[in-house]
């Protein structure tokens, strides 16, 4: 709910912060499902900041090392019978957000979407 709060004064409104909505959760869910070394749970921390590009918002988390910027695009399986599920998470962030970056820095993973101001992108 407090991205519904922040979104709107950094210039995200409608169709933009829904997707951002969508790629915070996508992000944190990934982490939670995947991130843990063993038995241990990855910790994560989310920081959203308005900067005069927009809403940039900011995964970070102590699990396992994972570069989303480095994962190729999924394989579109040709009928419902083929399909396979997930592996898709990644390629919505990269599609809902004007830009993903990475970092791994003091063992943990910064992973940072910007949603720009102005008109969606086709996505």
């Amino acid at each position: 709910m407090w991205l519904l709060e922040y979104g709107p004064p950094a210039g995200l409104t409608g169709d933009r912060l829904a997707r951002a909505e969508i790629c915070l959760d996508e992000l944190v869910s990934n982490v939670v499902r995947h991130g843990g070394h063993g038995a241990r749970p990855a910790t994560l921390t989310v920081s959203l900041s308005r900067e005069a590009e927009g809403l940039c918002l900011t995964v970070e988390d102590d699990g396992q090392s994972f570069d989303p910027t480095q994962v190729p695009a999924p394989v579109f399986a040709g009928s419902l019978m083929e399909a396979e599920e997930g592996g898709r998470g990644v390629f919505l962030v990269r599609s809902f957000a004007d830009d993903l970056r990475y970092e791994r820095r003091g063992g943990r993973n910064h992973v940072t979407v910007v949603f720009r101001r102005g008109p969606s992108n086709p996505g």
